[in-house]
């Protein structure tokens, strides 16, 4: 949001939706320059933060909190997390990875009540060591990775940047067991992936270049085309019980769109961020 990145006033900004409430809040992390861009994980109001490096910092800071953004602990990555989606994950153990920029994936765990995001990090695959193992299938690119407690749910891209999206399911709740996954049939003739993300239920959404989005809603059901996303827009929320948002930026202002079940979006929120222009530079 903001101003012009070449300008050092584009920033990321965090918003969170909490359970029952039916507002986006901002909660972005204090403190740091956040002009490289976040990378987010957590459940329920459990959220840790990495900042991409910018402004030549040449690690991650790291911003932990357990009341969905009312208060931050800090922490350290002494190493840039990869820009890609999903490139740091945890889990309800408190065990914590974050994939690097050359390739190398990290692993920290919090023991004794201490937050994972001051845990010490440890080398669990060297730069390289994941993508020159053996393939155990159709090679395909991985966009998307998320799990949660009814299993895990994944997008991946086939055939090139021009391939069909399928999305894939595995875990109790969707194949009996954890053994295998469960695939979609293919999303074909789809543009350049701009963002994606999951919900309940293993929905999967896709903005695509060409004001177009998708949407899949778990197991078993096709692919449908979304009414075009209002302009602006960076990101779908699939939310409980079918309701389906879309943010959409301009400057640092955030509106919240909602589609109806006749096809049609909704304003429903707006949001000002006050983004300090020129504190970057």
């Amino acid at each position: 949001m903001g101003g012009a990145a070449a300008d050092e006033n584009q920033f990321w900004e965090l918003f969170t939706r909490q359970a029952g409430s039916a507002q986006w809040q901002l909660v972005t992390p204090p403190g740091v320059a956040d002009n490289g861009g976040l990378v987010a994980t957590g459940a329920g109001a459990s959220i840790t933060v990495a900042f991409r490096p910018s402004q030549g910092l040449t690690f991650s800071p790291l911003a932990a909190t357990t009341d969905g953004g009312k208060a931050w602990a800090t922490g350290l990555l002494d190493a840039p997390v990869a820009r890609v989606p999903d490139a740091l994950a945890g889990d309800d153990t408190s065990t914590m990875l974050a994939l690097l920029s050359d390739g190398a994936v990290d692993q920290a765990s919090a023991s004794g009540g201490t937050s994972v995001s001051a845990a010490s990090w440890e080398r669990l695959a060297a730069p390289g060591a994941i993508a020159s193992s053996a393939a155990g299938g159709q090679l395909a690119r991985v966009l998307r990775l998320s799990g949660a407690r009814s299993g895990d749910t994944a997008l991946f891209q086939t055939g090139g940047p021009g391939g069909g999206l399928v999305a894939a399911w595995t875990g109790p709740s969707w194949t009996g067991d954890n053994t295998g996954w469960t695939t979609s049939a293919p999303l074909t003739g789809t543009a350049q992936v701009l963002s994606s993300g999951t919900g309940p239920g293993g929905t999967v959404w896709v903005l695509l270049a060409g004001n177009r989005a998708a949407l899949i809603s778990g197991p078993g059901d096709p692919w449908r085309m979304l009414t075009a996303p209002p302009p602006g827009t960076v990101a779908l929320a699939a939310l409980p019980g079918g309701v389906l948002e879309a943010l959409a930026v301009s400057g640092a202002k955030l509106t919240v769109y909602r589609l109806s079940t006749t096809g049609a979006w909704s304003s429903t929120q707006v949001i000002t961020v006050p983004i300090q222009y020129g504190s970057s530079s």
